[in-house]
């Protein structure tokens, strides 16, 4: 046996990267749920940035609208 088996620290590490399979339902039950909320926040990350990036390409393609119709915009106002 290793001196450290038996250390906290040790035992911490290893449940941390996932090596023990002696945890109590407890600690796996919380395991879980946080694996889910981990999943939950990458999903809407996703999502912001997702819509984000729709908004940016609906601006965009606003922009370039409006900059194929300066030409009758400044017709107009040259008319006056």
């Amino acid at each position: 046996m290793h001196q450290h088996e038996f250390c906290p620290l040790h035992q911490i590490r290893q449940y941390y990267w996932g090596l023990t399979e002696t945890l109590t339902a407890t600690i796996d039950n919380q395991r879980w749920a946080l694996v889910l909320l981990v999943a939950l926040h990458v999903l809407l990350y996703l999502f912001v940035v997702i819509h984000y990036a729709q908004q940016i390409i609906a601006y965009n393609d606003t922009i370039s609208y409006n900059d194929n119709d300066t030409t009758t915009v400044t017709a107009i106002v040259d008319s006056l």
